[in-house]
């Protein structure tokens, strides 16, 4: 598995508007985290996140989506909540837990090959 640190390139990030831009290093900081942290589960080469948002009067809506690429496919997990930082984890924790089943499905494999 690939335990490197992420590139500026393993994580492209969008969807963010003019006055939001503050909020991409941080976000950038924390997808950079997350990538170096499944990694150690599986062979992700590049995560993707998308934001979007919606305003209902005073109320507002994020929609987080990931794709994490994998060697053999894609990962993909979509959630949303009124705080960005929580629809941000919560897609993360979707992708991780794929991976992870990913991850024991595999070692599966490879035990029942060894018997």
């Amino acid at each position: 598995m690939n335990e490197t640190a992420p590139k500026s390139e393993d994580v492209i990030i969008s969807g963010f508007n003019k006055e939001e831009k503050v909020f991409v290093e941080s976000v950038r900081e924390e997808c950079d985290a997350f990538l170096e942290k499944i990694r150690r589960e599986t062979d992700v080469r590049s995560l993707e996140l998308r934001m979007r948002h919606s305003q209902h009067g005073n109320s507002r809506l994020f929609d987080a989506r990931a794709t994490a690429r994998l060697p053999s496919g894609n990962l993909f997990a979509q959630a949303s909540a009124r705080e960005r930082n929580l629809a941000i984890r919560r897609v993360f924790a979707e992708i991780a837990a794929q991976a992870s089943r990913i991850a024991g499905y595999k070692a599966g494999i490879r035990a029942k090959e060894k018997r």
